[in-house]
């Protein structure tokens, strides 16, 4: 499981930094929703930057995402492609990213090419949308001014109003994580129950753990315990359900 922590940023803090630690905590975790709003949260901060350099950025940090210059076959209506910090910049290629380099042959002869092309990348915009404002005057207002919207987090990716932390836990630690956090959701206290029993590859029956209030299933998180240290996430689809009464 993804743990997925963030903090809200204040006045101040070096946006630049924010928008880094963003792109490399969502690439390290292959979270592609996540890294493309810090992509662009890192674009934001400069109305002149571009895909090329963020491609050598990428690179030149070990991350696992490539962007791809791909050409455009059909146009879709009503729309165009351009910079997501600079909309008054036709592009003629989509901007895509793959966290496979081989990705890139699927639409240029080589990473080079593909490099070179970057240039004429953009992302789709409505033409019907009203121009964002880009000019100097409104860039030095947002670093005086957080955006930051409480029931939109990939917003505030884009804005750099939030620092992204993630971790990926181990099984165990997804089990006790979920119990922790469904205990202060309802108010109860969670019970360790057997729910049923899948077969394993030598043909054995394997208990199937899950949390329960009343002899009831509350949570989708089940498992099976190799040993005490050692747990294994299951599918619930895939296991006969019998609750203990």
């Amino acid at each position: 499981m993804l743990k997925v922590d963030f903090k809200k940023t204040e006045i101040g803090d070096d946006v630049d930094e924010i928008a880094i630690n963003n792109i490399i905590q969502s690439d390290k975790c292959t979270r592609t929703d996540f890294f493309m709003c810090s992509m662009i949260g890192w674009l934001n901060n400069d109305k002149t930057r571009d895909f090329q350099q963020l491609e050598t950025f990428l690179r030149k940090n070990n991350c696992n995402a490539y962007l791809i210059s791909k050409p455009v076959l059909t146009e879709r209506k009503n729309m165009y492609l351009t910079m997501p910090n600079n909309n008054k910049l036709e592009k003629t290629h989509e901007l895509i990213f793959a966290f496979d380099k081989n990705e890139i042959l699927k639409y240029n002869n080589s990473y080079d090419e593909n490099f070179n092309k970057l240039v004429h990348a953009g992302c789709y915009a409505y033409k019907t949308n009203p121009e964002l404002e880009s000019d100097e005057n409104v860039l030095a207002e947002s670093k005086q001014d957080i955006k930051f919207d409480e029931k939109n987090f990939e917003f505030n990716l884009t804005q750099n109003s939030v620092v992204l932390t993630m971790v990926r836990m181990t099984d165990k630690e997804t089990v006790l994580y979920v119990k922790k956090c469904l205990e202060q959701q309802l108010g109860q206290e969670l019970i360790k129950s057997v729910v049923g029993e899948i077969v394993s590859h030598e043909n054995e029956p394997v208990i199937v753990y899950s949390y329960t209030v009343d002899n009831k299933i509350v949570s989708d998180c089940a498992w099976t315990e190799i040993d005490e240290n050692t747990y294994k996430m299951i599918d619930m689809r895939n296991a006969k359900v019998e609750v203990d009464k």
